[in-house]
């Protein structure tokens, strides 16, 4: 590799010493990117800066098998984590279902509403 031509990673990564190929970062603070000069965010990433999880909202009343739930707030708002399979809701407590089939996983008392 011709240490005097620089590879284009867009600031979004480092050059590859042995082969001069965009090693894209994938870390909190600098971004999580993807592709050949790292200008895409990786999956599950929102740009600009590919630091923020790509997470699903919508309202409690869309998803039926949330308001079969007891403690289930019809007000309140569903956030969708596909990563983890696990979708979110309420505050108090927070209601934890696997997205799969939106069976109850558990709820954590976090003190307030999310």
């Amino acid at each position: 590799v011709d240490c005097s031509v620089p590879c284009n990673c867009n600031q979004n990564g480092g050059c590859g010493w042995l082969d001069g190929v965009c090693e894209c970062f994938q870390d909190a603070e600098r971004g999580f990117w993807t592709g050949v000069h790292c200008s895409v965010c990786a999956p599950g990433y929102l740009a600009p800066l590919c630091r923020t999880r790509n997470v699903a909202i919508s309202r409690t009343l869309e998803v039926p098998a949330i308001m079969g739930e007891p403690l289930a707030d019809t007000q309140g708002v569903v956030i969708a984590d596909p990563e983890q399979g696990l979708v979110y809701t309420g505050g108090l407590p927070l209601l934890v279902f696997h997205s799969a089939d939106y069976t109850p996983v558990g709820s954590l008392s976090v003190g307030g509403l999310v």
